[in-house]
């Protein structure tokens, strides 16, 4: 079999490109690792600036969110009656921001990676009993097409995402089983439970007529919004 040579060079093609395999894959290795790391000491190595009066404690947990990145899991419910606070920091650690935030209200955080996890003291959650769980499906209409945009949010918390062009959603949460609600205009809200068993899910909405028959204004008369 005649090998084929690079011109002017005695190297032949088939090794150049094993050379050139091998070097996108190291490169694709080096990212991975760079993101790894990153997300690891994200919520750790977190530095926040912020003055805010008289506020509740779920403004300023959207505040903290805004400039750091960090995602917050935490029951509306447990947060909602925290009100009338103020917060002062300069170029100070996330950690002890919210060390002041919630001395006295008889809750505790933890930190998993990019996550903050608010919850009850008295729950005594460490980092070693919290274990992370991923929670994935598709979302399908009745037609067993596709939904994109959809929103899939954990019910009673602030915790959430949407659907890719293909259907698809994945979260990690920190607990062990719950309950997903499924939401997009012109469809009913569908509410499904999961565990850390739940294999891949899969969704079906279903229309709401009446919301899609009912009537709207235009400027040139009355249509619906189907």
């Amino acid at each position: 079999m005649k090998k084929k040579w690079i011109k002017g060079y005695r190297i032949p093609i088939h090794l150049v490109k094993k050379s050139f395999l091998v070097m996108r894959l190291m490169f694709l290795l080096t990212v991975v690792l760079s993101v790894s790391t990153w997300a690891t000491g994200v919520a750790q190595e977190s530095r926040v600036s912020l003055r805010m009066e008289d506020a509740s404690l779920e403004e300023i947990i959207l505040e903290l969110r805004e400039q750091t990145g960090v995602r917050f899991f935490y029951s509306i419910d447990k947060i909602k009656s925290f009100t009338g606070l103020s917060v002062n920091a300069e170029d100070e650690a996330l950690r002890d921001v919210l060390n002041r935030l919630l001395a006295g209200t008889g809750l505790t955080y933890t930190l998993l990676d990019d996550v903050v996890v608010i919850k009850d003291a008295a729950a005594m959650w460490g980092r070693d009993s919290v274990r992370s769980v991923t929670v994935k499906g598709f979302v399908y209409d009745e037609k067993k097409q596709p939904m994109p945009g959809v929103t899939v949010r954990v019910v009673e918390t602030s915790v959430g995402t949407a659907t890719t062009s293909k259907g698809w959603f994945s979260i990690d949460l920190p607990l062990q089983k719950g309950k997903l609600k499924f939401s997009f205009v012109g469809y009913k809200d569908k509410e499904v439970e999961f565990t850390e068993k739940s294999d891949t899910l899969r969704i079906y909405m279903e229309e709401n007529v009446e919301e899609l028959d009912e009537a709207i204004v235009v400027a040139y008369g009355e249509t619906t919004r189907r």
